[in-house]
């Protein structure tokens, strides 16, 4: 029986100590980590380019599903003739492949990044963020503090 109890006793002792150990470990993780460089003055990025971003995004995670519906939508493609050439609805599968290709987030190299996010159709295929727009040069890519020296 005592036995029992110095077992129960050491169990409950590593169990508090590895979540105070995991604890602590993940507070100096997380200080540790290193801010982002911002190569920009002040005053350059707006104050309100993350939750623009995440507007943006929101609007083109829609958009996107739009585009896979009226992808499952499409009849099977009629090819016919010599060369090949898609009938019937040849010209609304290439407009969904196009849709589906600029609204895709998965495309950038962190998968964060649709070619939309700087080339909205809304805004003339230009930059969807006025306050960028007034600001930056250029929009900031997937990695956001590069940007680059030309606008969308």
């Amino acid at each position: 029986m005592r036995r029992i109890g110095s077992f129960a006793f050491v169990c409950a002792v590593m169990l508090v100590s590895g979540t105070v150990i995991h604890s602590l470990a993940q507070d100096n993780t997380t200080n540790l980590m290193p801010l982002p460089y911002n190569p920009y003055p002040p005053g350059i990025l707006p104050p309100n380019l993350n939750s623009e971003i995440a507007r943006v995004q929101r609007e083109i995670r829609f958009i996107e599903g739009e585009a896979i519906s009226e992808w499952q939508a499409l009849p099977p493609a009629n090819y016919q003739g010599n060369p090949s050439t898609i009938q019937g609805s040849g010209y609304q599968a290439v407009e969904v492949l196009g849709k589906l290709m600029n609204f895709d987030l998965n495309i950038s190299p962190f998968k964060n990044q649709a070619c939309a996010s700087c080339h909205m159709p809304y805004a003339g295929f230009s930059g969807p963020i006025p306050s960028v727009n007034l600001t930056m040069i250029a929009y900031p890519g997937t990695f956001h503090y590069r940007a680059g020296k030309r606008t969308a």
